[in-house]
């Protein structure tokens, strides 16, 4: 039954990226490639971008560039998609011409994309929230969430993590999901990062979707390895 379910995920899913493609499509074709041979050429970039978000998690395709650029190809099409809708609700009532909303539309999603690569690339930002609970002992608790680890993850970038996480004193660790984001394992030479990560009360660890995706009984024994308390259905 879970796996005629997790099919049924993977079919809407599909359905639902593949259609995410049409409005990008349909700006870059209408506006700078009307001609037949460009339009191929076009058909069939998108189709090989869109391909290789499922090849570099289904198949033992290793090549980080390419990794990069599927995921990377995967935030421009839906901020496309959001720029398009956005776009199209003030066509209603006011009917500008097809070039100038194909042009401020592909501007907006140049512009958020940009945004988006330049705020990944950045060290994680530490936000602190007071949260005053009556009776309560006073104590400081770091949450980490969706950092989403794979083979391409760079030891620097979780030891940076790691670090302001530290210099923060928590007294304790809370990981709220998405750790991990790697089909077949192999996060065993980040390990010695994620076990500097410690706090006087402990590392808690829950799942989030991606340890499902990516396989649940892997994400618990490298967050057990790593010394975190892993917590599944459970409470405490």
């Amino acid at each position: 039954m879970r796996l005629l379910v997790f099919a049924f995920f993977i079919l809407i899913f599909i359905a639902v990226y593949g259609s995410a493609h049409w409005p990008l499509y349909h700006l870059v074709v209408r506006s700078f490639a009307p001609s037949t041979p460009w339009s191929h050429a076009v058909r069939a970039f998108f189709a090989l971008s869109g391909l290789l978000f499922f090849l570099v998690r289904f198949t033992p395709l290793d090549w980080k560039p390419l990794a990069v650029w599927a995921d990377t190809w995967f935030g421009i099409v839906f901020i496309a998609f959001t720029a398009w809708l956005l776009l199209l609700a003030p066509t209603l009532v006011w009917r500008p011409q097809a070039r100038g909303f194909d042009i401020a539309a592909l501007a907006l999603t140049t512009l958020v994309s940009l945004f988006a690569l330049v705020h990944n690339a950045l060290p994680p930002r530490v936000k602190i929230i007071d949260v005053s609970i009556p009776g309560a002992p006073s104590m400081t608790v770091a949450q980490l969430s969706d950092i989403h680890l794979n083979r391409w993850t760079a030891p620097g970038r979780v030891d940076t993590i790691v670090e302001r996480t530290l210099a923060a004193k928590p007294d304790l660790v809370a990981v709220t999901g998405d750790l991990v984001d790697e089909r077949d394992g192999g996060l065993d030479f980040l390990l010695p990062s994620l076990q500097r990560l410690r706090a006087p009360l402990g590392v808690w660890a829950v799942p989030g979707n991606h340890e499902f995706y990516s396989g649940v009984d892997q994400a618990a024994d490298l967050t057990t390895r790593a010394g975190f308390r892993w917590m599944r259905n459970e409470r405490t």
